[in-house]
């Protein structure tokens, strides 16, 4: 049986449709206090961050800030800056801030971020989330691989997940996954202008929300997520959403044909140089897959 047939026999466990955050489960991420939020565009006084980032940071800011000047000047990250009313030295700032996150700074980020509370990880934070938004677009199938069994039995309890972090993922489609998610994405940011030794990584904005549409079962399961789109409200998970439904089982389809008709090795390229694979949601970070 492949893993496509093993999602289509999986059990939902007949849970709710949407699972409030408990906080009684010490893996599930915390909401943010006021002011620990992350404004993905960067919000008041970001300037101060942005100062506060390249103060930091000193040479190596210097060194990513002459790599974000270069990929704005070669054209790569397309046109859409030409016509930013933020000064190039705004710019050039939020982007060397996203590639120190790639690049090391995500060792200590990720898990401050998790935790949900204030602290000095704020302000690269927000001059991260600023950066990515400078970024084009990425919708389609991403990857993110080796979760485990344990894993993924806590995704059939946990339906609904925000992620209150930056998520990363290959943008790599792969048809011999041995397990992983399988995500459908409709906002994450490619990262390769800031980045070209990862092409395929996409990264997710902190605050993004996914639903799960399959859990796999066995040593090593797949999980088909896809990202609601922003106008999914809490109110609207309804099990007798005739609607929803055909879109869940449209979008589980299209991945299945997709990883399906493609024969390419399974992708390293997030696991290497840069933020590892982790699961959304969870404070913990993922054990180490089994042997195949």
């Amino acid at each position: 049986m492949s893993w496509i047939d093993d999602l289509r026999h999986s059990d939902p466990d007949g849970q709710p449709a949407y699972s409030e955050p408990d906080d009684g489960d010490p893996r599930m991420q915390r909401p943010p206090r006021p002011a620990a939020r992350i404004v993905p565009t960067g919000g008041r006084g970001i300037s101060l961050d942005r100062l506060r980032v390249a103060t930091s940071y000193g040479t190596r800011y210097a060194s990513s800030r002459s790599i974000a000047t270069a990929a704005l000047e070669s054209g790569r990250l397309g046109n859409g800056l030409q016509n930013s009313r933020d000064t190039r030295f705004s710019i050039t700032s939020d982007l060397a801030s996203l590639h120190l996150y790639l690049t090391g700074e995500w060792q200590w980020l990720d898990a401050a971020m998790s935790e949900g509370k204030e602290g000095a990880h704020i302000s690269l934070a927000r001059c991260v989330a600023s950066g990515l938004c400078r970024l084009p677009q990425f919708r389609g199938l991403a990857v993110v691989p080796t979760p485990t069994a344990q894993v993924a039995d806590w995704y059939k309890k946990h339906r609904y997940v925000t992620e209150r972090g930056f998520w990363s993922a290959s943008a790599s489609a792969v048809s011999n996954i041995a397990s992983g998610f399988l995500i459908w994405s409709l906002t994450a940011r490619n990262t390769s202008a800031v980045d070209p030794s990862s092409p395929d990584r996409v990264v997710f904005m902190p605050g993004t929300r996914f639903k799960v549409l399959q859990v796999g079962r066995g040593r090593h399961p797949v999980v088909l997520i896809r990202e609601l789109f922003p106008q999914e409200a809490h109110d609207t998970f309804d099990r007798d959403n005739t609607a929803l439904t055909a879109l869940d089982d449209g979008i589980a389809t299209e991945i299945a044909s997709r990883i399906g008709g493609v024969n390419v090795a399974a992708s390293e390229t997030v696991a290497q140089g840069g933020p590892p694979a982790r699961a959304p949601g969870m404070k913990v970070a993922l054990a180490p897959a089994d042997p195949i």
